[in-house]
This record gives structure tokens, C-alpha cells and sequence, in this order.
């Protein structure tokens, strides 16, 4: 789509060209010298545009501010020059005094181009003036060239500041791009930065306390004499051993699995179809630009339950094609993994003690009980539907938070 500089430069360059071609008519006398005139008028006038558009672009592409140079001003004296010519050619040239104020006032700026329209103007009044017959009124040849100077000049005023206002907007918006990818980079940053800080605080707090209190009971262990003291210190130290352990697993549910390192949840959805286990599946993933920054937990938690419905697809629905969507829905964000298989009887499945199938929908749950979300599942004839959710601002009660070694919501 063209611009509407770029408009205006095709319709002056069109009027231009008419205009010559008119002039090139009506100035016949000698229609050789006409000829040579308007190709030198309509050459210069071209190169000119070619390489003040080609200066701009350039401008444009290394977000540079542009500005017509000393190259630009020639350009515009010998056109004027040129111009002048024609005039005493013929009177008709007259007409291209109107496009011609455009591009002094346009090149040359609001002070110098009004000048240069000036001059134009005033050639173009001495012209109007030498063709009076004797007895005519003068105001008509002094007023037009005036009133249609006046109006070049206010138009191209009007279309220069547009221009400006337009490139101002075109940069703050830019900026305002840049800006809002900063401090997305940035947010992302400290939030990581403080997923981080957490964990290491968890670990800090319990794992490194329990192995710290079984090596010191294994110390004493190992220098008491009394058999019974030594079952009961290595007793001891195998509970903090186990108390460490399960302090480690729910730190490290939290941690970012190597699918959402460097990137978010979206991005890490879209790339599934191309893991090894997911072969032979053809999955669509629809993500709508989601852009929401979660926490790390939420991702995670959404990442492995598509996993799992996907891998349920793979191996018990009886068709290659399943479609996963993300997308916010009543303040919540939503994944859901859907198939046109042959379904399957979700209570039985979920009360197996036996199965893959059984096991995998309960682990999905108990994900997203854990982050404070909701899981739904439909099977029937016509296929599978699986529904992950969670608040965006989800409420996370302390004592839960507690129970499964997260740490504060920070």
C-alpha cells in the first residue's frame, strides 16, 4: 500500500507531466527547441525526485532524521531556471508555476521555498502583465498568480506539517515498541531472577538443613562405640536423608524443564509437535499471540499436562490429529488438547489402580490442584476433550504454598 507522500508524488509528477506535454503543444514556433526544453524540464524533474525518494528511503531504513541537501537545492534552481525558459517560450508555462511552488516550498523549506514561490510568482505576474491588451484591468493578472501562489504555498505548509506530525508519531510508536520489549525483557528478567532467589532460599532452608543434620549424625556415628547409639544416629539420619529428598522433589517442581528454557509457554506448546515421542502425531497448536507472562509453576504445570493428553492421543485414541489451544477465557488461562478419537469412560479410567492412561489422568489433576487450577476431561464417540485452567491472578493460600515447599509469592 502506498503512502500518501507517495501518492502525492505520483499525482504532482502526473500533473508535471501533463503540463509540459501542453506547454510542448502550444509552444510549436520551434517545436525542436519546445522538444529539447521539456526533455531537459521533465529529465531533471525525474532524476531529482528519483534521488531525493532513494535519499529518504535510505534515511528511513537507518532511522536516521533526513533532509534535503545542497544537491536538493540545485535541483530545484535548475528546474527554476528551466522553467524560466519556457516562460519566455511561451506564457502557457505559467501553469506549471503551481506544481513547481510545491516542490520549492516542499525542498527548499517554509522560509527559503517561500521565497523561491515568490520570485515564481512574480515572474509569473510579469508574464501575466506583458500579455495585457491596452485598456484590460491589471488586477486579474496581479491576483491570480498572488491567490494561487498563496494557496501552493499554505497547501504545502499543511502537507509538510502533516508529514512531521505523521513521521513523530511513526518514531514514538517505535520507540514505544522498543520500550514495551525492554521491560517485558527486563520483567521476564527479575522474574527469573527471583525464581531463582527462591529456590535457592528453599534449598537453602531445607534441603541443605536436613543433609547437613544426617552427615553431623553420621559423624557421631561413626565415632560412638555403642551399637545401639550407632542404629539409632543412622535411624535419624535416614529420616533427614528422606525429609531432604522430599524437600528436593517439591523444590524442584518448580524448577523450568529444558521445554521453557529461554522461552515462554506458547513458544514451548508450538514446539511439542516436533519432540521425539510426539511422532506420528499431527497436532495444531493455536495460540492466539498470547503474550501473558506466567509463573514459571503455571507454565510448567500447563506444559506437562499437554504433554500428557497428547501422549494419551498417541497411544489410546485411535487417530493421529489432535488440536491444542491457549488462550485467556474469563480471566483464566486456558489450554485445552482435543481429539476425534474413539473416547474412552473417564470414571473408569480415573479409578484404574492399573494403566498408563489412569495414572496419567490422575497426575494431570493433582498438577493443577497444586497450582491452585481446575482440570476437566469429556470422552465420548466423537472424541476427547481435556481442559486445563488457572487464574491469571490466581490466589495461592500460604498453608498450601507450605505444604509444597514454594516459598513465598514473590
Amino acid at each position: 500500500m502506498k503512502t500518501a507522500s507517495q501518492r502525492m508524488r505520483i499525482a504532482s509528477g502526473t500533473l508535471i507531466v501533463v503540463l509540459t506535454i501542453f506547454w510542448t503543444a502550444e509552444a510549436s514556433k520551434d517545436l525542436i527547441v519546445s522538444i529539447i526544453v521539456a526533455i531537459l524540464f521533465l529529465g531533471s524533474y525525474f532524476f531529482g525526485a528519483w534521488r531525493g525518494a532513494k535519499a529518504h528511503a535510505h534515511a528511513l531504513n537507518r532511522q536516521q532524521k533526513w533532509g534535503h541537501g545542497k544537491l536538493a537545492i540545485i535541483w530545484i534552481a535548475v528546474l527554476t531556471l528551466i522553467w524560466f525558459a519556457m516562460l519566455l517560450l511561451s506564457k502557457v508555462a505559467v501553469w506549471l508555476a503551481f506544481p513547481l511552488i510545491f516542490l520549492q516550498v516542499g525542498v527548499l523549506g517554509t522560509l527559503w521555498g517561500s521565497v523561491a514561490a515568490a520570485v515564481t510568482c512574480a515572474a509569473t505576474i510579469w508574464v501575466s502583465l506583458k500579455s495585457l491588451s491596452p485598456g484590460d484591468p491589471i488586477q486579474g493578472a496581479v491576483l491570480g498568480p498572488v491567490i494561487g501562489t498563496s494557496i501552493a504555498v499554505i497547501l504545502t505548509w499543511a502537507a509538510m506539517a502533516i508529514a512531521n506530525e505523521s513521521r513523530s508519531r511513526r518514531i514514538a510508536l517505535e520507540e514505544l515498541v522498543a520500550t514495551k520489549q525492554l521491560l517485558e525483557n527486563s520483567e521476564r528478567k527479575q522474574l527469573l531472577e527471583a525464581e531463582r532467589g527462591r529456590i535457592a532460599a528453599e534449598i537453602h532452608d531445607t534441603v541443605n538443613q536436613d543433609l547437613a543434620a544426617a552427615a553431623m549424625l553420621l559423624k557421631s556415628a561413626r565415632l560412638s562405640e555403642d551399637l545401639s547409639r550407632v542404629r539409632t544416629l543412622i535411624e535419624h539420619s535416614l529420616v533427614a536423608i528422606e525429609d531432604g529428598l522430599t524437600q528436593a522433589r517439591r523444590v524442584t517442581q518448580a524448577l523450568a524443564p529444558k521445554e521453557l528454557q529461554g522461552c515462554r509457554l506458547s513458544e514451548a506448546l508450538h514446539a511439542l509437535p516436533g519432540e521425539a515421542w510426539a511422532a506420528g502425531l499431527d497436532v495444531s497448536v493455536t495460540t492466539d499471540h498470547f503474550d501473558e507472562t506466567l509463573p514459571l509453576d503455571v507454565e510448567v504445570a500447563l506444559l506437562r499436562v499437554t504433554q500428557a493428553a497428547l501422549a494419551n492421543v498417541k497411544e489410546h485414541a485411535g487417530t493421529e490429529e489432535a488440536t491444542v489451544t491457549l488462550n485467556i477465557e474469563n480471566g483464566n488461562v486456558l489450554v485445552e488438547v482435543r481429539d476425534e478419537g474413539q473416547g474412552f469412560e473417564v470414571e473408569t479410567a480415573a479409578q484404574s489402580s492399573t494403566g498408563t492412561r489412569g495414572m496419567g489422568l490422575r497426575n494431570m489433576k493433582h498438577r493443577m490442584n497444586d497450582i491452585g487450577g481446575s482440570f476437566q476431561i469429556a470422552s465420548g464417540k466423537n472424541g476427547t476433550l481435556v481442559r486445563a485452567s488457572v487464574p491469571i491472578h490466581r490466589p495461592y493460600p500460604t498453608k498450601r504454598r507450605a505444604e509444597h515447599g514454594l516459598g513465598s509469592a514473590s
